[in-house]
């Protein structure tokens, strides 16, 4: 590679990096919002719309602040997500494992989490409009 095309590749890196994405091989990524789905990924302050997620592990995730429109998270394990203050539209989680998640000041509306293991979820503050929360058995959809 002559000195021309490293100058360029690293003006476009720098750039890419001084406002938040890098540049790979053509591929264009912002933050983390375009990162794989998996085991604590970080995926706060992102727009993720549009997605089916299901039977996915996303146990550990960081979805803070995050807007979810249209995602299918059926099956999928969310244990000890962070979901505070996210807004979620039109979401499928029906039959996730949100054991200990955080949804507090979270905003969930029109989605469905019938069958979700909501078991020590904090709801803290949590907004469900127009969400059906059909539970299992007793306590396992009422978090703390």
């Amino acid at each position: 590679m002559n000195n021309l095309a490293k100058s360029v590749i690293g003006i476009v890196v720098g750039v890419g990096l001084a406002i938040g994405t890098v540049v790979i091989f053509g591929m264009v990524f912002f933050g983390e919002c375009n990162a794989e789905a998996g085991p604590g990924i970080n995926w706060k302050d992102c727009n993720i719309v549009n997605i089916d997620l299901s039977g996915k592990d996303l146990s550990g995730a960081n979805l803070e602040n995050t807007r979810l429109e249209y995602v299918i998270f059926d099956n999928a394990d969310l244990t000890n997500v962070n979901l505070r203050g996210a807004f979620l539209l039109g979401v499928s989680m029906e039959q996730a494992i949100l054991v200990n998640a955080t949804l507090a000041d979270a905003i969930v509306e029109n989605s469905s989490l019938r069958f979700a293991d909501l078991s020590e979820a904090d709801l803290t503050n949590t907004q469900f409009k127009n969400t059906d929360l059909e539970c299992f058995e007793n306590d396992i959809c009422h978090g703390k």
